[in-house]
């Protein structure tokens, strides 16, 4: 019996990446469009001090995330609800940023695309981040 509730808290298999989730699709789609949004608000980034706080609060809070569920104290599911929640937070600043420098529209499209062409198109994360990269890099 001990053995078997060993097992029981045993956290599933390792995961490398969002699509390695348990998760419906489209919440894991939706999960990894939010990353090519926060990269490339990233590279958009003037003066904002706030949005590197958000950025290393995603960052942050995910690795603890991680470290919680890999310590069996939270469930798979708690772990994707800590990580939704923060990934939305992190959103929520990037999105007032954009809307305050009149570029939220123009920025939601170029994200939309790189996750597109990436999740969908099968393109190469490094050409992708490096053909981004030289169109919304401030000069």
């Amino acid at each position: 019996q001990q053995q078997q509730q060993q097992q029981q808290q045993q956290p599933e298999q390792q995961v490398g990446t969002i699509r390695g989730l348990k998760g419906s699709n489209g919440f894991k789609y939706l999960l990894s469009a939010t990353q090519f949004h926060a990269n490339l608000h990233c590279l958009c980034t003037q003066d904002q001090l706030s949005v590197q706080w958000a950025a290393l609060t995603v960052v942050q809070s995910s690795a603890f995330g991680m470290t919680l569920r890999r310590k069996c104290l939270i469930t798979h599911g708690q772990g994707l609800a800590l990580y939704a929640s923060v990934l939305t937070l992190g959103m929520m600043v990037i999105g007032h940023d954009w809307h305050r420098r009149g570029i939220l529209y123009s920025s939601l499209t170029v994200g939309n695309v790189a996750a597109l062409l990436r999740m969908d198109g099968g393109w190469n994360k490094y050409l992708l981040w490096l053909v981004i990269s030289a169109l919304v890099v401030p000069q």
